[in-house]
């Protein structure tokens, strides 16, 4: 079986774009996929078995038809998320003192072009890894004020930010341990 994990970007965020994720599964299983799973109301969908391939596009087009929000929305393989959990560096998810996060990019975006317009970081404060077109980052949390000078509370500036889906490191690894149950490789 084929399992994707899929990323939906500003759904259920601030009181805007609520979408249950009962609702969320109906164009997922309307386009034919037998397994749907969502992970919380993070807006994570783990999606499989399906015949035909479908692309991210006709995911968007498919929930914006059901639910009248426009989405963004990326999907990778379930290989690619376990060797974005196996191959992040040990500093994430450690320190909970700290925000641990993984940005995805949509619309074909890639992180290259992100991180050439990211001033130096401090590594006192945050550190960044690159885990194919995935940005893994860690942010000191302790302290607002140092926090508040980060460049990962800047990225709202981003020219690239409204392509970013951003998810916290206990969301991944949920969402990792639940397709591999689904693959039953647990």
């Amino acid at each position: 079986m084929s399992l994707r994990i899929g990323f939906l970007r500003g759904i259920n965020v601030g009181g805007k774009n609520l979408i249950s994720m009962s609702d969320l599964k109906i164009p997922f299983l309307d386009l034919g996929f037998q397994l749907v799973e969502t992970v919380g109301n993070t807006g994570v969908v783990i999606f499989g078995n399906n015949p035909v391939a479908i692309s991210d596009q006709l995911i968007v087009n498919a929930i914006g038809q059901k639910t009248s929000i426009a989405v963004k929305f990326i999907s990778i393989s379930y290989t690619d998320l376990a060797t974005l959990i196996n191959k992040a560096p040990t500093w994430w998810g450690e320190d909970n003192t700290w925000r641990h996060n993984a940005i995805f990019l949509t619309e074909n975006h890639m992180v290259k072009s992100v991180i050439s317009e990211i001033p130096e970081l401090n590594n006192d404060d945050e550190k960044m890894y690159l885990i194919n077109n995935t940005i893994i980052w860690s942010t000191n949390f302790a302290d607002r004020k140092r926090y508040n000078r980060s460049q990962y509370h800047k990225l709202m500036r981003n020219a690239h930010y409204p392509f970013m889906t951003i998810r916290n490191a206990n969301t991944l690894k949920k969402a990792y341990v639940t397709a591999a149950k689904l693959l039953d490789l647990t």
